[in-house]
């Protein structure tokens, strides 16, 4: 069924942008003023900071593309590399981080990076495809109670109805930062984030044991 909208031309996006697509209605989250503590924007920062194959960066990394975001969590137990042989930009990440892939949002391409990724002694520079949206809790605690709300139902089909593009649309950063943060949700923010980081904690001891169960059958196969 056709979609008509009409926009007036002093309510045209910066730069008098005319494509159809930007004026979806199905990219807004509909929430009144009263229900909603504010937008995603209001709470955390994009972060753009980058590394390249050839900055002064001597510390291993391990790189993140967007099949590795999953569900909230961060998925394959990567190698470290060298960053001279990275072949594009990565974005650095930081503990606490939250990623969410601007390309097909249908998939569920978002991840925190939990305290699980970094237990080693010498934890691990993570850094990710610049696909992603790095996003940093800009409060006190975590920011881990954003990642049930980017894997919403509704927020998922907002950030489908905002890809634009055509070879491989992408949705925008503003569509991600204007979503709305219900009250509700930034009331229980705290009980939240810990009920996420906990569970994401029992799947990195299934992870852990799953792992054990394959370094202990891999010598059974070794020539005597």
């Amino acid at each position: 069924m056709a979609i008509c909208v009409i926009q007036s031309f002093a309510d045209l996006a910066p730069g008098l942008v005319l494509a159809p697509e930007r004026y979806d209605p199905r990219r807004r989250v509909n929430a009144t003023r009263a229900d909603t503590a504010g937008m995603i924007g209001d709470f955390f920062a994009l972060r753009r900071e980058t590394i390249s194959a050839t900055s002064d960066f001597k510390q291993p990394i391990i790189v993140l593309d967007t099949s590795d975001a999953l569900e909230g969590v961060i998925h394959g137990n990567k190698p470290q590399v060298p960053v001279a042989t990275l072949g594009s930009n990565k974005k650095l990440l930081c503990p606490g981080d939250v990623i969410i892939s601007r390309l097909r949002p249908y998939l569920r391409q978002v991840g925190f990076l939990d305290a699980g990724l970094f237990t080693s002694d010498s934890p691990p520079q993570f850094v990710a495809s610049t696909e992603f949206f790095v996003l940093r809790h800009l409060g006190e605690g975590s920011g881990a109670f954003l990642v049930p709300l980017l894997m919403t139902t509704t927020v998922q089909a907002a950030l489908a109805a905002a890809q634009e593009g055509g070879h491989h649309p992408r949705f925008g950063e503003e569509t991600l930062l204007k979503l709305p943060v219900p009250m509700e949700l930034w009331r229980k923010r705290k009980e939240l984030a810990l009920a996420f980081e906990n569970a994401v904690s029992t799947l990195r001891k299934a992870e852990q044991s799953l792992l054990n169960l394959r370094l202990t059958v891999e010598p059974m196969l070794r020539k005597p």
